[in-house]
């Protein structure tokens, strides 16, 4: 075995930073996570670069801030002169592998990593429409709630069984090549849509989230837009606990498949001498400040797990 430790990058996509168990939510269930964060070093207030996802994972790949590396929106791209963790380790006799969803722009979809056998390979295929007749688009807050797409098809369900597929064949194939692997997943990002057994787990569970009768006259235009573009400025308390229930019940599903992932691995010994990160690209508002969706720099947006 190389003396050099493998690297294993976990990411999910806008998971807010006090919704988990580790984080100190009561009644999010996040057990995997949880075990991983007993053992770890953790980030109590971390918080992304910026608030979208391209321009956040651009900066994480690249160690830069945004206007150090051109981050300025999604579908953007990241400039060869711009060194990513992939391409580093890859030139140092790592083995590379991308798993999952990151919201490259541009023709290079690879950036460093040497494979990718699953994920967006261009920007609009990073979700799976839900319902399936929104295709290509998909739901926001209003469409909350059971998901459409056979549980063995969800994306995150996917990624878990392709990264354990090339972390094993990699083992057997070459098991003195250390690897750099990053497993990414597309949840608790919209469509806010699980198995059923999630979301009924919440029913009446998630507080809701108390707002003065005058928090529009509060917003600045620009949170005030993202009102109304994500919640067409009709979504009523019953439909926003709802969501905030669906929002709870994804990052529960999301944090089955990397316990999938993670104990697959152990069971192995492929993880005895691997560096594991956990993070995700940026947070999710959930309703706080009458807001869905991140691009505002409150705590519960810019705030990463």
């Amino acid at each position: 075995m190389t003396d050099r430790p493998n690297i294993l990058l976990i990411m999910t996509d806008q998971h807010a930073p006090k919704i988990a168990g580790f984080a100190g939510d009561s009644v999010v269930n996040t057990p995997h996570l949880d075990k991983l964060a007993a053992r770890s070093l953790q980030f109590d207030t971390a918080v992304c670069a910026s608030p979208v996802c391209t321009p956040s994972r651009m900066c994480t790949l690249t160690a830069k801030e945004a206007h150090r590396c051109s981050a300025w929106n999604n579908h953007w791209v990241i400039f060869p002169e711009h060194l990513t963790w992939p391409a580093h380790f890859a030139a140092h006799g790592y083995r590379t592998c991308l798993v999952g969803k990151m919201h490259f722009g541009g023709r290079d979809q690879m950036q460093g990593f040497q494979s990718r056998p699953y994920g967006d390979l261009r920007h609009g295929l990073g979700h799976q429409p839900d319902p399936i007749d929104l295709f290509p688009a998909y739901s926001g807050p209003s469409g909350a709630g059971i998901t459409e797409i056979p549980e063995s098809l969800l994306q995150d369900v996917v990624v878990t069984r392709e990264s354990l597929a090339f972390l094993l064949e990699h083992q057997d194939r070459k098991p003195d090549v250390p690897w750099f692997f990053c497993a990414s997943y597309s949840r608790p990002h919209s469509p806010f849509t699980a198995p059923g057994r999630y979301i009924h787990r919440y029913r009446d569970r998630v507080p809701p989230v108390e707002l003065p009768e005058d928090f529009l006259e509060r917003m600045d235009p620009f949170a005030r837009k993202m009102y109304v573009d994500a919640t067409g400025g009709d979504l009523t308390p019953e439909k926003t606990l709802r969501a905030r229930e669906a929002y709870y019940a994804c990052i529960d599903f999301v944090d089955d498949c990397i316990g999938e992932l993670v104990d697959g691995l152990s069971e192995v010994g492929l993880l005895e001498n691997t560096i594991v990160i956990y993070t995700s690209d940026h947070g999710e508002m959930a309703g706080c400040h009458g807001l869905w969706g991140k691009m505002v720099h409150f705590d519960p947006s810019v705030g990463v797990p």
